[in-house]
C-alpha cells in the first residue's frame, strides 16, 4: 500500500541512491587500501628505520629514569 503513495516512491528512490552510493564509497576505499599497502613496501625499509630509531630512543629514556629517578 505504502509503495503506490508518493512518499513510498521517493523512499524507495533515495533507498536506491544510497544503496550505490555506498557501493561507490565501499569500492573507493578498497582502491585505497590497496593502493596503501602496494605503496606501502615501497617504503618499508625506512619506516623500519624510524621505528627502530624511535623505540631505540624511548627505551634508553625509559632505562636512564629507572637509573635516575627525579
Amino acid at each position: 500500500m505504502k509503495q503506490d503513495t508518493l512518499e513510498g516512491k521517493a523512499k524507495t528512490k533515495n533507498g536506491v541512491k544510497r544503496l550505490c552510493f555506498s557501493i561507490i564509497c565501499i569500492l573507493l576505499e578498497v582502491i585505497f587500501i590497496i593502493t596503501i599497502v602496494t605503496r606501502l613496501n615501497e617504503y618499508a625499509e625506512i619506516i623500519n628505520l624510524f621505528t627502530r630509531i624511535l623505540s631505540g630512543s624511548w627505551f634508553w629514556d625509559c632505562t636512564h629514569q629507572i637509573r635516575h629517578p627525579l
